[in-house]
């Protein structure tokens, strides 16, 4: 009975890879950083792009773009994390809750997420979740990061403004 169980699960892997379905939990060494809450991981033997779930960072265009992406490169780039995998969005990138240990204490695990969040250089993105809403109240509430000038406009009202000018 174990042999046909096990069996069945390899079945169950190998069809859900080709489906182009990925675990829920996978590591992968971080090639780049496109902006602060878009990475690029070599997983499986392939490079993904992963969205970083929860949360939305300004866009490079914007005040504080480079600062997150900063941010995140000094914490994950050219490291191996361990991606918690919650979804696919519409343009084919893992959504995903993002873990690294950091240099200073590998032995333990921090969440990238989180991390932008209460540092100050992401919004938690409501509009999915509001897994992050207390860390981005504490960073409002200090003045953290794009917090600092109190004017900062949400990355998602940055991109409409921009589909709407010629």
């Amino acid at each position: 009975m174990q042999l046909a169980t096990a069996a069945m699960l390899a079945l169950i892997l190998v069809a859900s890879y080709f489906k182009g379905l990925r675990p829920p939990h996978a590591e992968g060494d971080v090639t780049g950083i496109a902006d602060g809450d878009t990475l690029r991981v070599f997983v499986n033997g392939q490079h993904e792009k992963v969205r970083l779930f929860g949360i939305d960072c300004p866009e490079l265009r914007q005040p504080f773009g480079d600062d997150a992406k900063a941010f995140a490169a000094e914490r994950v780039k050219d490291r191996t994390v361990r991606l918690a995998v919650k979804d696919k969005d519409e343009y084919g990138r893992l959504v995903a809750e993002v873990y690294y240990a950091p240099a200073d204490a590998p032995q333990t695990e921090r969440c990238l997420n989180e991390e932008l969040v209460r540092a100050g250089w992401a919004w938690a993105y409501r509009r999915y979740s509001t897994q992050y809403a207390p860390q981005e109240e504490e960073a409002r509430a200090a003045r953290r990061g794009l917090w600092k000038t109190g004017n900062a406009v949400p990355p998602w009202e940055f991109r409409l403004e921009q589909n709407d000018k010629p």
